[in-house]
């Protein structure tokens, strides 16, 4: 990836001695960029041309290629909204901040995608799931980072060939980034078709891991007063099985039927397939 690290100096300003810099130039000429640290092939650093609107101004430029002490730096104009502009040589220049390097708050929509932005690492608190963002670059995505509020809900759906009525409570999850932690609780007033496997659906769509991938454990009440426990295995994206016992035997193939009165209770933990 190429630019994608901001780098924030204090305390560094200048002038320009460009005379003038054009609308189309990319070299930012300044006896004080000598006091800028260099920005290498992974880094950029935020300038503002006459942060005061003094002259043409302001027009916000990234630096994008300096060495150390040079008086010279490569730019890409016109960055976070503003428009490239001529400046006259000795127009003031600023290291300073901007409104994206603060947390910005507001619904999916008002995500910053203006001008350069999102950055690499910016972080944006999302009212509308009640969670805090992070940019990815590399999978140039928005990956939530930590809820804010309580878990999302969610209602599972257990089948046994056929979907056996049923009611869910206490059944929620949490996302940080990729990882997904969710628990589960059915209570069952319906049966299932005897001799079947017994699935449920994902509270969100997992990676793809390839058969036999244990991501949880389960218990389950039988009415009759069995209990089952075990491990929660991935089958595919669209379903999770259920293994009883050592030897891999996949609950409710041949051994038992959904019933009436049955409590199911499990708990997951996967990684999201984005």
């Amino acid at each position: 990836m190429a630019n994608e690290i901001v780098v924030r100096p204090n305390f560094v300003s200048g002038t320009i001695t460009n005379n003038p810099l054009a609308i189309g130039g990319t070299t930012l000429n300044s006896a004080a960029l000598a006091n800028l640290p260099a920005i290498g092939s992974t880094q950029f650093c935020k300038i503002i041309l006459d942060p005061l609107g003094a002259g043409t101004g302001p027009e916000v430029v990234y630096v994008t290629a300096h060495t150390a002490s040079a008086a010279s730096a490569t730019i890409v104009r016109g960055r976070e909204g503003t428009s490239a502009v001529q400046h006259a040589t000795g127009t003031v220049w600023v290291a300073g901040p901007l409104a994206s390097d603060w947390t910005l708050v507001g619904n999916t929509a008002d995500r910053p995608s203006t001008g350069g932005l999102p950055y690499d690492g910016q972080v944006f608190s999302n009212v509308e799931i009640n969670g805090l963002e992070v940019y990815n670059q590399g999978n140039t995505a928005w990956q939530q980072i930590g809820p804010l509020a309580a878990w999302s809900a969610w209602a599972p759906v257990i089948t046994q060939s056929s979907t056996p009525s049923q009611s869910y409570s206490d059944s929620s999850y949490m996302r940080v980034g990729r990882l997904i932690i969710a628990v589960a609780r059915i209570s069952f007033t319906g049966a299932g078709t005897a001799s079947n496997p017994i699935y449920s659906t994902w509270p969100v769509v997992p990676k793809s891991y390839g058969s036999e991938m244990a991501v949880g454990s389960f218990m389950y009440f039988d009415s009759g007063t069995t209990v089952r426990a075990g491990t929660c295995m991935f089958v595919n994206i669209y379903g999770v099985g259920f293994n009883y016992d050592g030897y891999g035997n996949k609950m409710g193939n041949g051994d038992f039927t959904i019933a009436n009165g049955d409590t199911f209770t499990f708990q997951l933990i996967y990684e999201a397939a984005a």
